[in-house]
C-alpha cells in the first residue's frame, strides 16, 4: 500500500523526501502505516494488530537535526531557517531540517499556534493569565513578539535527545506526525540494531475505534500543564499535579508543596528498598524534597492518584509528616494526614472553581475565543471531575 496519502500536492513533495532521505541514511518505516496528510492535519495510521508492539518508524541520529543550530525568523505566518554561521549539522540535517520547516509552513502550524497558545490566545485577558501562572510550573510570558511566538511553537516539537556525548534539543522527522495520546507509548532512544543511535516509536494504537498510532510526549504532565504548553486540554491525563500550597500543621511543622514533577526514570532491580526513603511501589509517585530543615519541608510537587494508586497520597503525607516529626503519634499522625489531604484538595477545587469565575466573568474586552472558552472549561470539568472520584474513592 501507498505509505503517504496527501491531499496537497507540496505536502505529498516534502513527506515523499523526508521518507526517502531517512531510508537512505539506515532509517526504517513499516510497511504497514501510512502517513496521512488531510486538510492541514498529520497523522499515521497503521495496519498491525493493536496488540503487535512492533517497530513503526526509526529514524537514525543522523537524521536527526539539532534546533539550536538554526536561526529562526517569522515572516508574517511563514517560518524562515537560517543555520548559524558556526553550525554543526550536516548536510543531510540542514536539509531535514528546512524540509521539516517547510512542512511546518504548508500545514500552517504557526497560525493554528497564535489561536490556541495560551500566550496569545489569551493576551486580552491577563487575569486568567495570571492565575494560570499561579498553579503552573511553567512560565507563562505575556510576550507576544514574533521571537517569542517561534520559541514557544518550537517547544511543542523538540525533543531532548541524550547521547554518550552530549544532550541536543532536536526536531523529529516523520515522527513528529505521530499525534500525542496520554496511553500512548514512549519516545524509544538507544541503539539500534546497526549499532547506530537515533530515535524510534512503535505501533501504539490506544483508541480502540481507530488505527490512528499516537505516542505520549511527556508523562508526567498533567492536563494543566498540556494546555499550558501545547493549547490543548489532554482528557487522558488521569493525574493532576497539585497547585503550589503551604500547609502550616503547627508545632509539627510546615510543609510547602510546589508544581515541580520529573518522571523518576524506572528502578533497576538491584536496588533494595532500604536504600530509598520510600517504598518501592511509590516510585513513580513520590516527590523530590528539596528542603528539610528548621520545621519546614519543602517537597518538589504532589500528585492527585488515579483509582489504582489510591492510597499512594495518604501514604506520602505520612512518610512526610514522619520527616517533619519523627516521633509523632500514631493517632496524631492520621490527623495529620487527613488534615494535609483535606486542606490539598480544597485548594485545588478552589484554583479551578475561581478559574471559572474569572472564565465566567470575562469582559468583552477580553475577546476569548470559543476555543479557548471550550478549552478552559474543559480543563476545569476535567481537573474537579477527578479530585472528585479521588473523594468518592475513600467515601463510606
Amino acid at each position: 500500500m501507498s505509505i503517504i496519502i496527501s491531499d496537497c500536492p507540496k505536502i505529498q513533495l516534502v513527506l515523499d523526501k523526508l521518507v526517502s532521505l531517512i531510508l537512505q541514511n539506515n532509517g526504517r518505516l513499516n510497511p504497514n502505516i501510512q502517513i496521512i496528510s488531510s486538510e492541514g492535519e498529520l497523522s499515521i495510521k497503521s495496519k498491525l494488530n493493536r496488540k503487535d508492539l512492533a517497530e513503526i518508524i526509526y529514524v537514525p541520529d543522523a537524521c536527526l537535526p539539532s534546533i539550536e543550530d538554526f536561526n529562526l525568523v517569522l515572516d508574517g505566518d511563514t517560518i524562515v531557517a537560517k543555520t548559524h554561521i558556526k553550525h554543526n549539522a550536516s548536510n543531510l540535517q540542514v536539509e531535514i531540517f528546512l524540509l521539516m520547516i517547510d512542512l511546518f509552513n504548508l500545514t500552517k502550524k504557526i497560525k493554528f499556534h497564535c489561536k490556541t497558545w495560551p500566550v496569545l490566545a489569551l493576551k486580552n485577558a491577563p487575569n486568567i493569565i495570571n492565575h494560570l501562572q499561579k498553579g503552573s510550573r511553567y512560565e507563562l510570558k505575556n510576550l507576544s513578539l514574533s521571537d517569542d511566538i517561534i520559541s514557544s511553537f518550537i517547544r511543542t516539537r523538540w525533543f531532548k535527545y541524550s547521547t554518550e556525548s552530549n544532550e541536543r534539543m532536536i526536531l523529529l522527522p516523520l515522527i513528529d506526525c505521530i499525534n500525542h495520546h496520554h496511553n500512548g507509548q514512549a519516545f524509544i532512544t538507544g541503539a539500534a540494531e546497526s549499532g547506530n543511535k537515533g530515535v524510534s516509536v512503535i505501533n501504539s494504537k490506544p483508541v480502540a475505534s481507530s488505527d490512528e498510532c499516537f505516542v505520549r510526549y511527556n508523562a508526567s504532565n498533567d492536563a494543566l500543564d498540556h494546555y499550558i504548553i501545547y493549547g490543548f486540554v489532554d482528557i487522558f491525563a488521569s493525574m493532576p499535579l497539585s497547585v503550589p500550597h503551604f500547609i502550616d500543621l503547627g508545632i509539627i511543622g510546615k510543609l510547602k508543596i510546589n508544581r515541580i514533577f520529573k518522571q523518576k526514570l524506572p528502578l533497576n532491580r538491584n536496588v533494595k528498598e532500604n536504600d530509598l526513603p520510600y517504598p518501592k511501589d511509590l516510585h513513580n509517585y513520590f516527590p523530590e524534597i528539596l528542603e528539610n530543615k528548621n520545621k519546614l519541608l519543602e517537597v518538589s510537587g504532589l500528585i492527585i492518584p488515579p483509582k489504582e494508586a489510591v492510597f499512594s497520597l495518604r501514604r506520602i503525607l505520612q512518610i512526610l509528616i514522619k520527616m517533619l516529626s519523627p516521633s509523632i503519634a500514631d493517632t496524631d499522625l492520621l490527623k495529620c494526614t487527613l488534615h494535609c489531604e483535606t486542606t490539598i484538595l480544597r485548594m485545588n477545587h478552589r484554583y479551578y472553581d475561581e478559574l471559572q469565575v474569572l472564565l465566567h466573568d470575562s469582559p468583552p474586552e477580553s475577546k476569548l475565543s470559543a476555543e479557548s472558552i471550550t478549552s478552559l472549561s474543559l480543563l476545569v470539568t476535567h481537573q474537579k471531575e477527578h479530585f472528585f472520584e479521588y473523594q468518592k474513592s475513600f467515601s463510606g
